[in-house]
């Protein structure tokens, strides 16, 4: 596969588990978010697709994009790896309110400006 349709892939794949997580956490009030088990589990493995698709990017694609917070993306494995058990609520909270719009904001711009202007030349 060439390389261009891996990037534009991943990035896609990246924006959808944004948007996932954001529709999850957008229609649930705090209590019915974070203690659904369903949901939680659900929300961790559009996390782990977070991390998969950024662990994967080329490093100059992310050296090109130093807004996007990834060594946040990183750290999220560690989150749900070492806090499985009593994972702490507020600073998952702060990841999803404060954190994943910018990973979004982030995504859409690689998208419009490496894969986009791929497809014109």
């Amino acid at each position: 596969m060439p390389e261009q349709t891996v990037l534009a892939f991943r990035i896609r794949h990246l924006l959808w588990a944004c948007d996932e997580i954001e529709k999850f956490r957008k229609h649930r009030s705090y209590n019915e978010f974070y203690h659904n088990r369903m949901v939680m589990r659900t929300v961790e493995t559009c996390f782990r697709v977070l991390w998969d698709e950024a662990h994967h990017l080329p490093m100059d694609i992310k050296s090109r994009y130093p807004d996007i917070p990834w060594d946040k993306i990183e750290n999220v494995m560690n989150y749900f790896s070492y806090h499985y058990d009593h994972q702490e609520y507020e600073d998952l909270s702060v990841l999803i309110e404060r954190e994943l719009p910018v990973f979004h904001k982030g995504f859409e711009k690689i998208l419009a400006e490496e894969i986009q202007d791929q497809n014109t030349q």
